[in-house]
């Protein structure tokens, strides 16, 4: 038996503004509630602490791979919170800041695994001069949706549970218009309290 497939119809600009103007009001009714509610925001903030402080030039190696990543961490970061990154899951790369150490090996420097024993020792003693240089290597990094967390039942925030409730990042740019939109009355009210007060 075959089954006719479903024909697939585009949006029309209506029907997408539509559906903003819902996920504002949506947004603005649940993320003001966080936002009025320092608790949540704790809670938010504690939760956000576990993942790792990315420099800025990783950030942009992040965004630039996995557009609207939010806690991402190594492969053995999610293993050791009982989570497994998603078989078939393609690592986002960064670089990883890797300190190498040298010694001083009669007016010549040497990376310190080529050090013999007595030279170790008298390395630990301090009577070899050593420096460290800093290289970097490409890692990899997964995003909370590359994994099986939310499966698991992993602890997140509220906050963080709400914009991952479907598992997956999904209508970036609509999700993006809305929080401007949240913004915006978040502003006003700000505003119209600071005039009042």
């Amino acid at each position: 038996m075959v089954t006719a497939r479903k024909k697939y119809t585009a949006k029309t600009a209506e029907e997408k503004q539509k559906e903003i103007e819902e996920l504002s009001e949506k947004m603005t009714n649940q993320l003001s509630s966080y936002f009025v509610s320092e608790e949540a925001l704790k809670e938010h903030l504690a939760f956000m602490s576990i993942f790792y402080n990315y420099s800025l030039r990783n950030m942009t190696l992040i965004q630039s791979q996995f557009m609207g990543a939010q806690a991402v961490g190594s492969f053995k970061f999610w293993q050791d919170k009982g989570v497994s990154v998603k078989r078939g899951e393609k690592g986002i790369q960064l670089f990883v800041p890797t300190p190498v150490t040298y010694f001083n090996r009669d007016g010549e420097w040497i990376q310190m695994q080529y050090a013999n024993s007595k030279e170790k020792m008298q390395i630990n003693n301090g009577m070899l001069e050593t420096q460290k240089k800093l290289f970097f290597k490409i890692g990899h990094v997964f995003e909370y949706t590359q994994t099986d967390a939310r499966e698991k039942g992993m602890p997140v925030s509220e906050i963080f549970g709400q914009y991952y409730q479907d598992g997956v990042i999904d209508n970036e740019g609509e999700m993006l218009v809305a929080l401007q939109k949240v913004s915006e009355v978040s502003d006003l009210k700000y505003y119209q309290y600071l005039r009042v007060n």
